[in-house]
């Protein structure tokens, strides 16, 4: 068990000297120096413990190289100042003893401690001892270099300043500083700085600085000044008469991190002592890290005010005096360490959280107690009461609700409107209630006005419009809506007037079947089934010749007509063909039918006539037909086809009559063909298409 113990604590050594060692490789020498003309002061720190550590017993070594200032050129490459180590503890003894009693002697005094007092060690090192050791050195190590910075005679005690007086303007200078060190292994960063002795460094004072009164004194506030050299600490000084000046505390303020504000690092300080009443202007001066002190930066004057408030104003009772008055009455207790009221302002708001509106037209005097306002029944009021002192500062009461009952419903909604778009998403608005006391309202929909209306939503909407969405696939064709009114005492409104909102229609139509088809020598006849979608809008039929790829559309059926059939002798023999019924609704939507397919056949026997021609007389209102002689007694069906594909039979005469007029016609195109048949009925032949415009 005790070997177990002295492993483990001889495992926790090791730790702490590796992390000692991590820390080490991580931390560096920074430098600073100042010119004042005749001299030139380096200072520079260690900004770790454990590289202090090291240096306190090794020392440090300046070197310093020489530019010309016009060419930077090289004069001296770089040349040993001397090396730097901490006074023994013997001189710094005697010195003490010689030394006046004042801060930056004390400042002295506290490094020496710091550099020569020993850390307590304890026998039996555990977690906790190497922590607290840790945590020790680096509060020596802080410390140590806060003295340097506040005393000269510190810094050159600890080793870390040095001043240069073999100096020429014309000169440049590069000064760079290493931490002796017996162990290679810890390679530091040798830091340098660059001064020109023709200009003359100084320190600027501090920025921004602002007052104002708060509940335990004044607060000063500033932000530090940084350049190439920063201050380390602040000495802050009051007057009362803006001339003479004493300093709040004898030892510098230091910027600690919990007075650091966001990224401004704005510094505070509180002047608990600040008298109510009493006028003050303040100074800061910063102390920099060579122990100079910086331009006074000075505050705007202030008088400080007591800004605890009045008094919480505490409302006792609201009462309904009738007729639409409300009386709020309140009460204030008294507080020595708050101002005194000046005035009292009643606001009232119709939610707790406002916006609150001052309801007294005039002013109300710190011995009034009560206040009477006008309220309408069913408005909810919440009300609080402000007292203000002369100073402009103002307390709270709580807010204290009340509402006068209401028995009266708001109208019923008007105005409604919406819309459903592409995508489904509905739109419903309507008109805002003339009552003030209208609270909500409550959607209802159907797809069938004589349908039961059920909510949208389970909530109120607090809006005068809503939106929501539907499906689009679906067959009926409309929604319907309506609107009720809620007031704040929940009566209900009667139901708004039905709206009716149309669906964007993105369903095809039902889709139109070929049911017979017939084919003879001269006619191919049709039958088929229509859509039966009450938004049809128009059927059309179709004839695709597969053979040369033509399209022709040979009828167009709308909705009003019920035709189902179609007689084709506009045709070729020997030939395959595809039939189509293409079905469109009110909304442009398609759909097909299942293609039909035909092949005429070839008959070589079947007589023609070639040679059909139609012409247009001068009265623009007549076609005359002339046709080739065939022998025989055959006769000529006539067909005629309009604009819109219709064809029908004009007339049948005998072929030997060779011409026919057609009479009584119409603008438009016309196509013309002829059917040979015997006296018998039989089909033997046709003719070529003959083709003519009526303008």
């Amino acid at each position: 068990m005790k070997n177990s113990i002295k492993t483990l604590v001889l495992l926790m050594i090791l730790i702490g000297q590796q992390t000692y060692a991590q820390n080490l490789q991580m931390e560096k020498l920074n430098i600073i120096a100042k010119n004042y003309g005749d001299s030139i002061v380096v200072r520079w720190a260690p900004t770790g413990a454990a590289t202090w550590k090291m240096a306190s017993k090794n020392g440090y070594r300046v070197e310093r190289l020489a530019l010309d200032a016009q060419t930077n050129n090289e004069i001296t490459d770089y040349q040993l100042i001397g090396n730097f180590t901490p006074y023994p503890i013997q001189k710094a003894q005697q010195m003490v003893k010689t030394l006046e009693k004042n801060y930056r002697n004390s400042m002295f005094v506290a490094a020496m401690q710091l550099q020569h007092g020993k850390a307590s060690v304890g026998a039996n090192l555990n977690i906790s001892e190497i922590i607290r050791q840790s945590e020790e050195l680096e509060n020596r190590h802080s410390l140590a270099l806060f003295a340097a910075d506040m005393s000269p005679l510190a810094a050159n005690g600890l080793g870390l300043r040095f001043v240069d007086k073999n100096i020429k303007k014309n000169v440049k200078y590069v000064y760079r500083v290493f931490a002796n060190q017996n162990n290679q292994t810890f390679l530091l960063d040798t830091p340098r700085f660059l001064v020109n002795p023709q200009y003359l460094d100084f320190t600027t004072k501090p920025s921004l600085v602002n007052v104002k009164s708060v509940q335990t004194g004044v607060q000063i506030s500033w932000v530090p000044v940084l350049q190439n050299i920063s201050y380390s600490a602040y000495y802050i000084e009051r007057s009362s008469d803006q001339k003479n000046y004493t300093r709040l505390t004898q030892t510098p303020y230091l910027m600690i991190k919990n007075e650091v504000l966001n990224n401004n690092r704005e510094i505070l300080y509180l002047d608990s002592t600040a008298k109510i009443g009493v006028t003050y202007s303040y100074k800061i001066i910063g102390i920099d890290g060579f122990s100079d002190l910086g331009e006074p930066a000075l505050s705007d004057i202030i008088t400080h005010i007591n800004v605890n408030g009045p008094v919480i104003p505490q409302i006792l009772a609201l009462k309904n005096l009738g007729l639409g008055k409300m009386e709020i009455s309140w009460k204030t207790v008294v507080d020595k360490t708050k101002t005194n009221t000046l005035s009292y302002a009643i606001t009232k708001a119709q939610q707790l959280t406002g916006p609150y509106q001052a309801v007294n037209k005039t002013i109300i005097t710190p011995t009034q107690f009560s206040y009477i306002d006008s309220l309408e029944a069913g408005i909810p009021a919440y009300y609080r009461i402000y007292a203000f002192d002369k100073n402009g500062n103002y307390s709270t009461s709580l807010y204290k609700y009340v509402m006068i009952p209401d028995k009266t419903p708001p109208q019923m909604p008007t105005g409604l409107n919406g819309k459903i778009d592409s995508l489904g998403h509905i739109q419903v608005s309507w008109a805002l209630g003339k009552e003030k006391d209208i609270k909500a309202y409550r959607i209802y929909s159907a797809n069938n006005p004589q349908h039961t209306f059920t909510p949208l939503t389970q909530d109120f909407v607090y809006d005068t419009n809503f939106n929501d969405s539907t499906t689009l696939k679906t067959l009926t064709p409309n929604m319907y809506f309506k609107v009720i009114a809620f007031d704040y005492s929940l009566n209900e409104s009667k139901e708004s007037a039905i709206l009716k909102v149309k669906r964007p229609d993105i369903v095809a139509p039902v889709s139109p079947v070929f049911t017979n088809y017939l084919v003879k020598d001269s006619v191919i006849q049709i039958s088929w089934i229509n859509s039966s979608s009450n938004d049809l809008k128009q059927t059309v039929l179709s004839r695709i010749n597969l053979n040369t790829k033509e399209i022709k559309n040979l009828l167009t059926i709308t909705a009003n007509t019920m035709l189902e059939k179609y007689s084709d002798t506009l045709f070729e023999t020997g030939t395959n063909y595809q039939y189509l019924l293409t079905a469109k609704d009110s909304s442009n939507n398609i759909s097909l039918s299942k293609p039909l397919s035909i092949t005429t056949q070839s008959n070589s026997n079947l007589l023609s006539i070639k040679k059909l021609s139609a012409q247009v007389t001068q009265n623009s209102k007549t076609v005359v037909l002339n046709w080739e002689n065939i022998e025989g007694n055959n006769m000529a069906e006539i067909y005629r086809t309009d604009s819109l594909n219709q064809q029908s039979l004009v007339t049948v005469v005998s072929l030997n009559a060779k011409t026919y007029i057609d009479s009584n016609l119409i603008a438009g195109n016309y196509s013309y063909i002829i059917k040979i048949t015997s006296p018998t009925g039989k089909t033997l032949g046709k003719s070529n298409t003959a083709i003519v415009n009526i303008n």
